[in-house]
């Protein structure tokens, strides 16, 4: 029996939704842990944040073991609760200085340590323009410990190779069921991210006010990068008529939202392989984006239009698509077909699998 540890403060919000009103692209995580799950040679476990729920829980053939994760302060609550686990692997997400606390435990625990990448800044040096700079350089002394890195996107392998002298293993994010689904109508142009200034909403709102005569819905979650941005988008909002705003919505009913969606609009500055485009891409909602155009998804597997930082740009592609219905039919069939060739579980999971062992079987 092998026994892997997820780590992910906010995944909880994923198995308990609703009963924390935070989000973050989690959804590998959730779709990893519970997929392991289900194969007999695993016990799972996700450490998650602590939201006053029981110490643990099971849910799915997961065990959800509350942690301070985040809490740098909380290092030795951590290092303890790792103890009592004993994993022989640990799987942690996204840029975090909790991969040196890894690097310092990993020989008395006897475990390995995997890492999978999440935002473009996790590779290319802007980590510690985002968080502290302290917080960047223990998370990279904890990288190069790492036993297996897990890249989200080429553009990651390729960073990684560069800037850090690393070698990882490309395996692009899963989504746990692509299925067909018969015709949804269409009716809305939908954004989906936090409060974060990273993610330039303001720039959403520009569009808006561009089309009074289309409808659109923003769903904008707190953030802690948030810089008053969610009160003065509220305000901006609160004039408007045709557009439908939510602060917050619980993972199962996203899939509601990118159903109606004949568009989805991404205007961060980065990102890294955005659940959001996966998501509409099971729904056939096509994908404009300013910014991000991850391996290569819009602009060459024509899963919607990349805009290449040209937010006039965008603003001309968005007229041009809402003036051509048969366009933007097309291209939420062509990102269907490739999420459906690029994105299943099993085959991440097979490769992950494969990953795990040679990783443990390493001396």
């Amino acid at each position: 029996m092998i026994r892997v540890v997820f780590v992910s403060s906010l995944v909880y919000n994923y198995f308990c939704p609703g009963k924390v009103r935070q989000a973050g692209g989690q959804t590998p995580i959730y779709n990893l842990s519970r997929s392991f799950a289900s194969k007999k040679e695993y016990e799972v476990f996700c450490l998650v944040g602590n939201f006053g729920q029981p110490d643990r829980v099971v849910l799915e053939n997961v065990t959800l073991v509350k942690s301070q994760v985040d809490n740098p302060l909380a290092v030795f609550q951590v290092i303890r609760t790792l103890n009592l686990l004993k994993p022989d692997i640990i799987l942690d997400f996204c840029a975090s200085p909790r991969l040196f606390i890894y690097a310092c435990i990993k020989r008395f625990l006897s475990t390995k340590t995997v890492f999978l990448t999440g935002s473009d800044i996790d590779v290319n040096g802007d980590y510690k323009k985002i968080e502290n700079p302290v917080y960047d350089f223990f998370y990279r002394i904890g990288l190069k410990q790492t036993d297996a890195i897990i890249a989200q996107v080429p553009l990651h392998v390729k960073l990684l190779k560069e800037k850090l002298g690393l070698k990882s293993y490309l395996i692009l994010s899963p989504y746990l069921e692509i299925q067909r689904s018969g015709a949804m109508v269409k009716d809305s142009i939908l954004w989906v991210g936090r409060a974060a200034f990273y993610k330039r909403p303001e720039l959403f709102v520009r569009l808006v006010l561009d089309h009074p005569e289309e409808k659109f819905i923003m769903i904008c979650n707190d953030s802690p990068y948030d810089n008053g941005f969610m009160d003065n988008i509220k305000k901006k909002l609160s004039a408007l008529q045709n557009i439908e705003f939510h602060d917050y919505v619980a993972y199962p009913e996203m899939a509601y939202y990118y159903s109606r969606a004949k568009l989805l609009v991404n205007t961060s500055d980065f990102e890294g392989f955005p659940n959001t485009f996966i998501e509409a891409a099971v729904k056939q909602c096509p994908v404009l984006s300013l910014n991000s155009d991850p391996n290569q998804m819009l602009s060459v597997h024509g899963g919607g239009q990349f805009c290449n930082g040209d937010f006039e740009a965008m603003r001309r592609c968005l007229k041009l698509l809402l003036n051509d219905k048969n366009k933007l039919r097309n291209l939420g069939k062509r990102n269907f077909d490739y999420a459906l060739r690029f994105h299943r579980i099993d085959s991440a999971v097979s490769q992950l699998d494969k990953i795990f062992k040679q990783t443990l079987w390493r001396n």
